[in-house]
Parts: C-alpha cells; structure tokens; sequence
C-alpha cells in the first residue's frame, strides 16, 4: 500500500473514532434539568426535542390535562410512563416527574421531564436526546404516545 492510502484510511479511523466518542460522551453527561418558576429547562439548539413550553413552533406540543388532582394525575403519568417500558424514574416531586428512557439496542438516553402546573391544571412536558443531533422523530412519537395513552385513562 502507498502511503497516501494509509494517511486517508488513518483519517477516516480517527474521525470515527473521535465522533463516536463525542456520541459516548453526549449519551452518559446528564444534563443540567428540573424546572423554575413554572418553567423547565430551556430547549438545546438541536431538533431532536420537544417541549409544551418551547419558543420554536418546530418543538412545540401540547400541555396534557389534569385527570383529577395532582397527585391523580401525577400517578396516571407514571403508570402510562412505566408501561412503554425502557425507563428510569430518577426524580419525583410533588410537582415534577423526571425519567430517562433508553432505546432498545444502542442505548441511548432521552431525558423525559414533566412539570404539573396545579394552577392551570396542565402537565407540561420536555423531551430531548442526549446524544446526536437528529432524534428521527423519536422524541414527538413518544411524546404522541403518551398523549395517546394518557387520554385514555
């Protein structure tokens, strides 16, 4: 082999390499998340999220209604979440939900916040993919889903 064949192949190596690095690394740093005033946390410049309190049109869903009080609703939720399966409760409040869902075969994480405003009886939601920059829509399915399920109940 020449040399120029042996730079270009250890190039594309290294871009590889490096890229999915910088995948690994986006997919295991959890992110600064929760919510203030009213409000969670601000959408990444990415699409691959979706949130009821987005400024983008292109991110925005729904708020889900109360079913009942709070602390129905609350547990509604759960039980709806909990059924899709893949997923970690890792925060809950009286107020909030947070999970992480993982996919089935890569693992990747998605960070799935709730936020229940007791005042105008909403459920607002934030979903985003660590890793990437395009989720394929994941994101808005699974938000679709819930929606689905939740309205069921």
């Amino acid at each position: 082999m020449n040399k120029t064949l042996i730079i270009i192949i250890l190039i594309i190596v290294a871009v590889i390499v490096f890229n999915g690095f910088k995948l690994y690394l986006q997919n295991v740093k959890t992110p600064q998340l929760g919510h203030e005033n009213g409000h969670l946390t601000a959408m990444p410049n990415k699409p691959n999220a979706i949130s009821s309190q987005s400024m983008d049109p292109t991110k925005l869903v729904e708020p889900l209604e109360f079913k009942g009080n709070i602390i129905e609703s609350r547990e509604k939720l759960k039980v709806v979440i909990y059924n899709l399966g893949y997923v970690e409760l890792i925060e809950e409040e009286e107020d909030y939900l947070y999970f992480i869902f993982k996919s089935k075969k890569l693992k990747f994480k998605d960070d799935v916040e709730f936020y229940f405003d007791q005042d105008k009886q909403l459920i607002h939601i934030r979903s985003s993919s660590r890793a990437g920059y395009s989720d394929m829509g994941v994101n808005l399915k699974r938000y679709n889903l819930i929606k689905e399920k939740y309205e069921q109940l």
